[in-house]
């Protein structure tokens, strides 16, 4: 898998800052025609009981985000988060859940990921060291849109002192060996109070940020696993 990025959802509002994407125009907004993430205040969370429990890292879930301003636009990425997908007797997502690793905030550029660390409008992550996505719904649609997606997530996600709900497509697909969910989706990170303005540096950057989200994990233990 490419770099490990990770989830819940979590958790690419550091967007505004971070490496130049060369397939994306100077100064185009990469969210345009992508489904922005429908948000509200938190939900209350009723488990459902999952027959199978498949746990989620860094080796299996990879979660990118992006951001731009007039200038282009950066990504970034995190390298350490834990979680569980919890399926029901049918193989459907029945929970998710993930908590993420501020302090793994890592771009290409040692003083931006310094920048997302520490600076007020970024993390604070030795304030708020964890982010945390716990699903309240998973609800299959009654057909594919016209993207391939199979399913819309809902949960509450926190980041910093801020929780709120987040719902989002995403394509589920289930096989005897393999459990996936991809999903791409904008949020807007002023709504969790990652409020960098840029400054003179990076002028105008936009609030709504990409993300693209990745979770491909064995059903099955490795062969040969005790």
């Amino acid at each position: 898998m490419k770099p490990k990025l990770i989830i819940v959802l979590v958790v690419g509002l550091a967007a505004a800052v971070g490496i130049t994407v060369a397939v994306i125009q100077l100064g185009a907004d990469p969210t345009v025609g992508v489904t922005g993430a429908q948000t509200g205040e938190a939900q209350r969370v009723t488990e459902r009981a999952a027959v199978h429990t498949l746990e989620l890292s860094s080796d299996n879930t990879d979660l990118m985000f992006t951001g731009s301003s007039k200038l282009g636009a950066k990504d970034g990425y995190f390298t350490e988060l834990r979680g569980e997908v919890g399926l029901d007797a049918d193989g459907e997502p029945v929970a998710i859940s993930a908590t993420l690793d501020m302090a793994s905030v890592s771009t290409d550029a040692p003083n931006l990921t310094k920048k997302l660390k520490e600076e007020a409008g970024f993390f604070l992550v030795e304030k708020f060291p964890t982010a945390t996505f716990v699903a309240t719904a998973i609800t299959p649609l009654d057909q594919p849109d016209d993207k391939g997606n199979t399913h819309t997530v809902t949960g509450n996600f926190k980041l910093k002192a801020l929780e709120r709900s987040i719902s989002f497509p995403a394509k589920v697909t289930v096989t005897d060996a393999t459990f996936q969910l991809e999903s791409e989706f904008s949020m807007k990170r002023l709504e969790w109070g990652v409020d960098y303005d840029g400054g003179a540096a990076f002028p105008e950057i936009r609030d709504n940020v990409l993300l693209n989200l990745l979770i491909d994990v064995d059903r099955q233990p490795a062969s040969g696993a005790g």
